[in-house]
């Protein structure tokens, strides 16, 4: 699975009277997908960055389905200035899931901004593809035609060597019982 490593920096700017507050943040990924086998896993890395001037609370969130099969390795941490997190997320879906592509989205928030009266949470949204696809057969294959040609090539390297003795020794006692016969 390609995986793409894209900086997004989400800035935003809340105004209240004279003063005004910035939360800036950033993941390593703008969309995680997943291709996995029903009653099985698969794990992506999402990595959080804090580019703000003060230390700030992190939270993930499942903002749609499939809370059941997603989790995380952390939900909420805590990052100073220029810290970064690296968040591992699982995905699990169900033995008696159906094929399919099922999509969803993961919010990753900040802890809220209070400037004035007003309080507001800064937050990405990323976007979460989760292809459900057959599971792998890795039984062993017995493949007769090989089993067959490795044999004759052993057989040939064997039997050859033999053969040609039995043939000299049998040459080799024709010519005695000739010899016996002949005065």
């Amino acid at each position: 699975m390609r995986e793409k490593i894209i900086l997004i920096s989400v800035v935003f700017i809340f105004f209240s009277f004279n003063s005004s507050s910035v939360k800036a943040f950033g993941v390593n990924q703008y969309k995680l997908d997943f291709s996995v086998s029903p009653g099985g896993a698969s794990t992506e890395i999402l990595t959080i960055i804090n580019s703000d001037s003060s230390a700030s609370t992190y939270k993930l969130l499942l903002l749609g389905n499939y809370a059941d099969w997603i989790s995380f390795s952390e939900e909420e941490f805590t990052l100073q200035p220029g810290d970064m997190e690296t968040i591992t997320v699982v995905v699990s879906p169900a033995e008696n899931t159906p094929y399919g592509n099922y999509n969803t989205k993961i919010g990753v928030l900040s802890e809220p901004i209070t400037t004035g009266n007003s309080t507001v949470n800064t937050g990405i949204r990323i976007p979460v593809n989760i292809e459900v696809v057959p599971k792998e057969d890795t039984s062993p294959v017995f493949d007769m035609s090989n089993s067959v040609l490795q044999f004759s090539a052993a057989s040939i390297i064997i039997l050859l060597p033999i053969s040609l003795f039995v043939a000299y020794q049998a040459r080799k006692m024709n010519s005695r019982k000739q010899e016996e016969v002949m005065p």
